[in-house]
């Protein structure tokens, strides 16, 4: 009788110990899948940073083009029809 209770308490360990192990498998899988999604959204976020990045230093040098006075001449000629003292203006059709 007494090796039954044993044999008994040895079935609840083992059961217990492939449960555990079961859910400890499942946590297991779950964190690889997270980290893995993780990695992959990181790699996502670099490559949007690099060209907003990229994009930044297009838009600075930019306006620092815009701040030229050779540009801004260029501008007030071709599109307000602007000339400077001296200058005759020439229409053609």
């Amino acid at each position: 009788m007494e090796q039954n209770s044993q044999f008994k308490k040895l079935q609840y360990i083992i059961v217990s110990c492939m449960f555990a192990f079961a859910v400890l498998l499942v946590v297991s899988i779950f964190s690889i899948v997270s980290y893995s999604r993780a990695r992959k959204a990181n790699a996502n976020y670099n490559e949007f940073i690099a060209s907003l990045e990229k994009k930044e230093e297009n838009l600075k040098n930019s306006i620092a083009n815009r701040s030229d006075e050779a540009y801004l001449e260029e501008q007030a000629r071709n599109h307000l029809g602007m000339i400077k003292d001296g200058e005759t203006l020439y229409i053609f059709k």
